[in-house]
């Protein structure tokens, strides 16, 4: 068929360009493993001591403070040569001590932690208050806070299950052998797991246990999900820039004469706009299962569910392909091209947020940006996909990245249509 032809001479195409190669295959990797590199290029990171502030108003159960093993983890030997632990009575002496800049981070332990964690149906928030002008340190210790409140969470399980299975057997226990099943298992999985002004905050809730456990996943360290955050938005930013490069065959063959001659022929001009479209196609599905794979072997990048991985990559591809026939729909000749992929390509990135994808708790007008722009749509689709999040969650990009690149390929056809009658 005359559209395979066409599609397999603008892929062989796309392939002799040495230019094309280097962007699409060689810098987004280049550029990960530079992140990498700034992180020691490997798990070992060598990271400052963090001045850290802890409140402990836990008033415990039983004789029994979970407020009090919080602090003992951060005092472990295992965690002492991270944290510069400082121990203070209120909040309000923590926070004058992080605006006096004597600590990062705080760590407010709440009055009800323990009677929350040996409870099946309470919860309680432990707080954390930091140095907004900080990201990674107080990423870390929301890290450690977050181990810490999963296994109190599974505690919590621990008791539900408990109290059932007791209750099976015509037993209801008391608040004592409740204490002996949380001091268990807290053994357990320590023995398995070997503000105002120019301060911000955030809680961490140990929340009661849900009837639906589904979709959690060990998470990543850091370093790893820095990097395959970092990997994602290259990826997506020059996915779509070879969309439009791969599309300005239309824009080179029309100044040549190329094109005329095909128009000439019996060949429809929606064939060969079909077979240009494909071949675009084509080159950028190449590009995105080379980058993952070779991210996977380089990085260590667990992309998640195949599924998942294979239905964000599609909707990417659909997307790019479709901005880059509506983009070169709207040049009139090649000297234009380089206005569209050295501006508009890289406004459209900052905008979709791939320069700032490892920046936490950005300002929301910027997520809402991003959501103007195909690129915010397909890393908000990556970030969920590296999150193990379930398909259901997946669907709303996926559908918006796709009606895009259908709606803005309709239009680039129609204008070319136009354009060559």
């Amino acid at each position: 068929m005359k559209i395979i032809d066409i599609a397999i001479k603008d892929l062989l195409r796309s392939l002799r360009s040495l230019f094309l190669v280097g962007m699409a295959f060689v810098t987004p990797l280049l550029m990960a493993f530079i992140f990498s590199s700034a992180f020691g290029g490997s798990d070992d990171v060598d990271i400052a001591t963090i001045d850290l502030a802890v409140v402990n108003l836990d008033e415990g159960v039983q004789e029994q403070s979970f407020g009090e093993m919080v602090v003992e983890i951060f005092e472990s030997e295992q965690l002492s040569q991270l944290f510069n632990l400082m121990v203070f009575a209120d909040e309000t002496d923590a926070v004058e001590a992080i605006a006096e800049g004597q600590v990062d981070v705080a760590v407010i332990i709440p009055v009800d932690l323990s009677k929350a964690v040996t409870s099946p149906v309470a919860d309680a928030e432990i707080l954390l208050i930091y140095d907004p002008t900080l990201n990674l340190a107080p990423n870390i210790v929301r890290g450690v806070v977050s181990s810490i409140a999963d296994g109190f969470s599974g505690t919590k399980i621990a008791i539900k299950v408990a109290i059932e299975e007791l209750g099976n057997r015509g037993i209801t226990p008391d608040e004592e052998t409740l204490i002996e099943i949380v001091e268990d298992y807290s053994a357990w999985t320590l023995a398995s797991s070997a503000g105002t002004g120019g301060i911000s905050e955030m809680r961490l809730k140990v929340q009661p246990p849900s009837s639906e456990l589904n979709g959690q996943i060990p998470q990543q360290d850091l370093v790893k999900q820095i990097i395959a955050t970092v990997m994602a938005s290259m990826m997506i930013s020059f996915v779509f820039f070879t969309g439009t490069y791969g599309a300005e065959s239309i824009l080179q063959e029309e100044e040549n004469g190329t094109l005329a001659r095909k128009f000439i022929s019996p060949t429809p001009i929606s064939t060969v706009l079909a077979g240009k479209f494909l071949g675009v196609l084509v080159t950028l599905i190449l590009q995105v299962v080379v980058l993952l794979f070779a991210s996977s072997l380089i990085f260590g990048i667990e992309w998640g569910d195949q599924l998942n991985a294979f239905l964000a990559s599609g909707a990417m591809v659909v997307a790019s392909a479709g901005l880059g026939i509506f983009l070169m729909s709207l040049l009139k000749s090649m000297r234009q091209t380089g206005i569209v992929t050295g501006g508009v390509l890289t406004v459209l990135s900052m905008l979709g947020g791939l320069f700032t994808s490892g920046v936490e708790n950005q300002p929301e007008f910027i997520t809402t940006l991003s959501h103007f722009t195909p690129h915010g749509w397909s890393l908000d689709t990556w970030k969920l996909v590296l999150a193990g999040a379930n398909l259901n969650e997946l669907l709303t990009p996926i559908f918006v990245q796709l009606a895009i690149g259908a709606g803005l390929l309709l239009i680039g056809v129609v204008l070319f249509r136009k354009r060559f009658a």
